[in-house]
């Protein structure tokens, strides 16, 4: 019996304008369910899902309930976005719309679920905030705390204000938001009472912080700056939260010229190596993680199969990576050497405007 690994594409839907100044025209379809095989790692089902606006970043919880963040600069007749609730129906095999809230925030880009799917964290990218939702045991959120952070960067284009990019859970309550706009990492308690702000941490002058991801045994946390193309290694102690810098290592090739923004990260799941995608120089960067140290070695850069690979994901068993590539329409899927790191893609699926890669 064939088995299968099934995961939710989530894709621009509405023209929507980037800080960078870019206009980017959505042809997506929503939330559509993408079926591949476990053995091969070739597609063999695509099919629409749900048609909500926008669903930049789309996360599930326990397979039955998938939470998206509508990324728009107005709903309700304010200048923000909008996280939406979904619950699957095994009867029918489709994804029904549950709840749409406020984000109090434009372009909400990211939501990340608690360890313990108790709580939900919303980034407002063009609002420079960050929302938290309490979630209830029907899967439904409910607004629990909101914070505007203030200030402004070295650009002036891209670090005008604040951005919050995505937020890392670092424990059942606390969590990492990183900002672009700010240079800074953010680390934050969640509570019956609201966010509270530890402290901080900045990240270097223009890298702008965009994604995160632990390594094995999260003695290391790895930050991808957008703006620097660059990878970040810091120390992690779980005991207090501290973050120490440890290393910056360039995503792109030394001979590359051109224009380039980095934008998400993974570490495998034997923790040997780690993944970023480049942006301009269409790629997906690899590096050879320490087992001693958790430094970072470059070890090779593959072509990302499409243009603006925008996310991408490592399945499970570490022998496949899907990349979503947002202005070819296509995701693209390879196949992944756990002894050298190198990647060779096996198939191409198109689909409109890809953003998101989401297991269900």
């Amino acid at each position: 019996m064939r088995q299968v690994e099934r995961y939710l594409i989530g894709s621009y839907t509405e023209t929507l304008l980037f800080g960078t100044g870019e206009t980017v025209h959505g042809t997506g379809a929503g939330i559509s369910l993408l079926e591949l095989d476990a053995e091969t790692g070739q597609p063999f089902s695509l099919r629409p899902l749900a048609k909500v606006p926008n669903p930049s970043w789309v996360t599930a919880s326990g397979g039955r309930y998938v939470y998206c963040v509508n990324e728009l600069k107005e709903y309700g007749g304010d200048a923000q976005g909008s996280v939406s609730a979904l619950e699957w129906d095994e009867g029918t095999e489709s994804l029904l719309l549950r709840q749409t809230l406020p984000t109090h925030g434009a372009d909400p880009c990211h939501i990340a679920l608690s360890p313990d799917r108790r709580w939900a964290a919303v980034s407002n990218y063009g609002g420079g905030s960050l929302c938290l939702f309490a979630i209830g045991e029907d899967g439904r959120l409910t607004e629990a705390g909101f914070v505007q952070h203030h200030g402004r960067g070295p650009d002036p284009v891209r670090q005008e204000g604040p951005h919050v990019h995505s937020c890392i859970w670092t424990g059942p309550d606390t969590f990492l938001a990183m900002d672009l706009g700010l240079d800074r990492l953010f680390s934050y308690r969640a509570g019956a009472d609201g966010l509270h702000l530890p402290e901080q941490v900045e990240t270097g002058a223009g890298n702008g912080p965009r994604h995160a991801a632990f390594g094995k045994g999260r003695r290391i946390l790895y930050v991808s700056g957008e703006m620097g193309s660059v990878v970040m290694a810091f120390r992690y102690e779980a005991a207090s939260g501290r973050l120490t810098f440890l290393q910056e290592v360039s995503s792109l090739p030394e001979t590359f010229a051109g224009h380039n923004t980095a934008a998400d990260l993974h570490v495998s799941p034997d923790g040997r190596y780690l993944y970023l995608s480049n942006r301009g120089h269409d790629s997906l960067a690899a590096f050879a993680i320490s087992e001693r140290d958790g430094t970072l070695t470059p070890a090779g850069h593959y072509p990302c199969g499409g243009r603006t690979p925008r996310h991408f994901r490592i399945d499970a068993g570490g022998k496949y990576l899907l990349a979503a590539n947002q202005d070819s329409d296509s995701v693209a899927a390879f196949s992944r050497d756990a002894e050298s790191g190198a990647l060779t893609q096996i198939s191409e699926i198109r689909t409109g405007m890809p953003v998101c890669i989401c297991p269900f």
